[in-house]
């Protein structure tokens, strides 16, 4: 009896074992909470931006949702092309650009989708939201006419009024985007008599050939080289926030000459947009990037940061931007598509009367 005893406490201490054996392992192959936690698929932008900015607020929308941001940069046309080659393979969910023509051809090309503006917010105008529903601004970037305050204060105020002066005149390629933009809203404005007359006198007040960037422009203002520069006004900003002492030299003796309500306009405006890839495969998500772009956090970011003007009504521009006007964008403005819908034609205008 006492052997049965035995044995059966022996098989007991057997079963017990491999028992515990078979918990060992279970716990070795069951992962952890973080392990059974799938890492959110990243949200990929191709964007044509290149601002710090940016940077912040995508580390914001990670940090709010936990989904991960992923930036393709390049310039526009060549995202646009790599959107259209990769077909539905494309692993772009958001398409950004720094002007607004790339996204209209964007649409053109039918790469965009549609989408819907959340109700709470509240644009500075209407022409901010694509007709179509296939972009929508994130920054409005005015290209105005700058003047060194140390010199001679000009007498001009309005475009008009700068192409039949004798003001040297300083910019950029006519190449460039930002100045097909500016003919661009010359054509949609005036119409293409009165666009190509100021084109042609324009030319005739260059300082030099036009080269370099808008900083450039601003720096040889201030080298006596010319009296007016065109550029985009978030460079003053950056000037002024360089780390180069004499970079913020200039941008402090920048001055904008302002555009006044209801007169013939000074300032010409284009736009920072963006818009859903249509082969996006997480649209809810891409729909949620949307709106934090739009939030007052990120436009608060892009202002303080970029000195780009907010698109909400609730955001303002910062201290230093409020020296360069308000914006009026339906004093110039009648629709933003027509900037890509008149590109070509700004382009070649500009050729024919040797603005290079």
């Amino acid at each position: 009896m006492r052997n049965n005893y035995n044995l059966i406490v022996i098989c007991f201490f057997i079963l017990l074992c491999s028992a515990f054996q078979s918990f060992a392992r279970g716990l070795q192959e069951t992962p952890s909470l973080e392990e059974t936690q799938e890492t959110p698929t990243p949200l990929v932008v191709y964007s044509s931006r290149h601002y710090r900015s940016d940077k912040q607020v995508y580390n914001s929308f990670t940090k709010k949702t936990g989904i991960p941001v992923l930036q393709l940069e390049a310039k526009a046309a060549e995202l646009i092309q790599k959107i259209k080659f990769e077909g539905t393979t494309s692993e772009a969910d958001i398409l950004i650009t720094s002007e607004i023509a790339s996204l209209y051809f964007a649409k053109q090309e039918k790469i965009l989708d549609t989408f819907t503006l959340p109700e709470d917010i509240a644009l500075v105008s209407p022409l901010l939201f694509d007709n179509e529903q296939q972009w929508v601004a994130i920054t409005i970037r005015p290209r105005v006419m700058v003047y060194d305050s140390e010199t001679q204060i000009p007498t001009i105020k309005s475009f008009r009024e700068l192409v039949n002066s004798d003001y040297r005149v300083l910019t950029r390629s006519s190449s460039n985007p930002y100045n097909i933009g500016l003919i661009s809203a010359l054509l949609s404005y005036y119409g293409i008599e009165t666009t190509e007359s100021m084109i042609r006198n324009l030319t005739k007040q260059f300082a030099r050939r036009p080269t370099g960037n808008d900083r450039d422009q601003m720096k040889s203002l201030v080298s006596g080289t010319g009296d007016i520069a065109i550029v985009n006004s978030y460079y003053i900003g950056l000037l002024i926030d360089s780390s180069d002492p004499t970079e913020q030299a200039v941008g402090r003796r920048m001055r904008v000459i302002t555009h006044e309500h209801g007169t013939e306009p000074s300032v010409f405006y284009n736009i920072s947009a963006a818009g859903i890839v249509k082969t996006s495969k997480q649209k809810e998500v891409a729909q949620l990037f949307i709106k934090h772009l739009l939030s007052k956090e990120s436009q608060q970011t892009y202002t303080e940061l970029n000195y780009e003007y907010p698109v909400r009504t609730e955001v303002s521009p910062n201290q230093v931007m409020n020296a360069w006007g308000t914006v009026y964008l339906d004093d110039s403005v009648q629709d933003f598509n027509e900037y890509g819908r008149l590109a070509t034609r700004a382009l070649a205008l500009a050729q024919k009367h040797n603005w290079q």
